[in-house]
């Protein structure tokens, strides 16, 4: 054996101490797969949580947000895979369109997060695509507009004339409503907006990291913050003023865990333990059992903001069970 042999035995035999190094890490003190931390690791080197915590890079987010919102959405999935894409115009908004070759009658509703100023990430795209290849559903992400440059009474009036025309093509109880963080805090506000108006319901929701709270006044959620790799308190609050408007982030329809909860479809929530959201969701958990909601809650031990969505196991677990409750 010669020396470069040697040289690449040793190379090889230290990557995969360092491997096993990580994943024992992942195991033993975060209870999570490999894959989990390194997802928290690209998040970290990514500085989506600095963004939310200095003002200075937030407000430059925020003028670039003018622009971007704006912009044609490109969705990567690619030309070979399983299920088809084309984007329709509904009612004055975007209507992406995922299915496959032969759908079911099942029909999802995903209203993406991005805390009210982000378009959708890839991670989105990905999951919907394996879920509907996995359920054969039809599935709609409507690009609903965004802060800065709206706030939610457009979005409010744009997606409940969309909702009105799907519902006069599809049976409510085929509909489920799902949507993550922001997105899950919208899902929320509008079936509450749907029932107070007397329209019928989608027949369930499921909501990943739903933010419920705008204002996050919880004490709890400051001692969340430091463990969550995305998301920080001052970020949030801004972003939240911005898509209000002139209305207080009290209301119902900007944080639906103040709205009669009674009137909602059963809901199915996940969330995780190292995010700042975790604090706010178990009270909503709590709430929607005091009111007689059907309520099943995953959580996600160690795992980062929107679990489900991310590439890993775990999220593989969480997607399989969302799956269930699509095709039921």
């Amino acid at each position: 054996m010669n020396k470069w042999s040697i040289i690449g035995g040793i190379a090889a035999g230290s990557a995969l101490g360092a491997v096993a190094g990580i994943a024992g890490v992942s195991r033993l003190r975060y209870h999570r797969s490999i894959k989990a931390t390194l997802v928290e690791w690209r998040f970290l080197k990514m500085g989506a949580k600095k963004v939310f915590s200095e003002p200075e890079r937030f407000w430059n987010m925020i003028e670039t947000a003018y622009k971007v919102n704006e912009e044609p959405i490109h969705v990567p999935i690619a030309d070979d895979s399983p299920v088809n894409v084309s984007q329709q115009d509904h009612v004055g908004l975007v209507d992406v369109v995922i299915e496959p070759d032969t759908p079911s009658k099942k029909v999802i509703v995903y209203l993406h997060g991005g805390a009210y100023i982000q378009q959708p990430a890839p991670d989105h795209w990905i999951f919907l695509e394996r879920l509907v290849a996995e359920t054969s559903a039809i599935a709609h992400m409507p690009l609903y507009p965004l802060a800065p440059g709206h706030t939610f009474e457009e979005s409010y009036r744009l997606l409940t004339a969309f909702y009105d025309e799907l519902l006069a093509t599809t049976d409510a109880d085929d509909i489920v409503f799902m949507g993550d963080s922001a997105g899950a805090g919208l899902a929320m506000g509008l079936c509450l907006e749907f029932a107070r108006s007397g329209r019928e319901l989608p027949a369930k929701l499921v909501l990943m990291s739903p933010w419920a709270d705008l204002a996050l006044e919880n004490p709890d959620v400051a001692d969340f913050e430091p463990d969550d790799c995305m998301l920080a308190i001052y970020g949030l609050r801004e972003a939240g003023k911005l898509w209000a408007g002139d209305t207080p982030v009290d209301d119902p329809r900007l944080s639906p865990i103040n709205g009669d909860l009674s009137i909602l479809p059963p809901v199915t929530m996940f969330v995780s333990t190292k995010e700042l959201f975790f604090p706010d969701v178990l009270r909503l958990q709590s709430k929607l059992e005091h009111a007689g909601v059907a309520c099943d809650m995953h959580v996600g031990t160690g795992l980062n903001h929107v679990y489900p969505i991310n590439p890993y196991p775990e999220a593989d677990a969480a997607r399989h069970i969302i799956a269930k409750i699509v095709e039921s």
